[in-house]
């Protein structure tokens, strides 16, 4: 089997393009591919940043508190 000229200068091609070029030689010859299933979708959007919050627990740490580095900066000088 020869392959044409102008597959020849081809050098890659994506999967995609692969997949429609099968199913077209496929539907040439008389062949119906398998009918993809639908799926199924919801209706409700669900944020997922809000779902994340959701499942955190409560924190119970004190808020931090920059007091501390106050005296390593030292005096200021004047």
């Amino acid at each position: 089997m020869t392959t044409p000229a102008h597959f020849q200068k081809l050098t890659g091609t994506s999967p995609d393009v692969v997949a429609v070029e099968a199913r077209k030689a496929a539907q040439r010859r008389g062949i119906q591919p398998p009918p993809v299933p639908a799926i199924a979708r919801s209706r409700q959007v669900i944020s997922l940043s809000g779902r994340r919050q959701a499942r955190l627990p409560a924190d119970d740490r004190p808020l931090p508190s920059v007091a501390v580095y106050d005296g390593l900066l030292g005096k200021a000088r004047s």
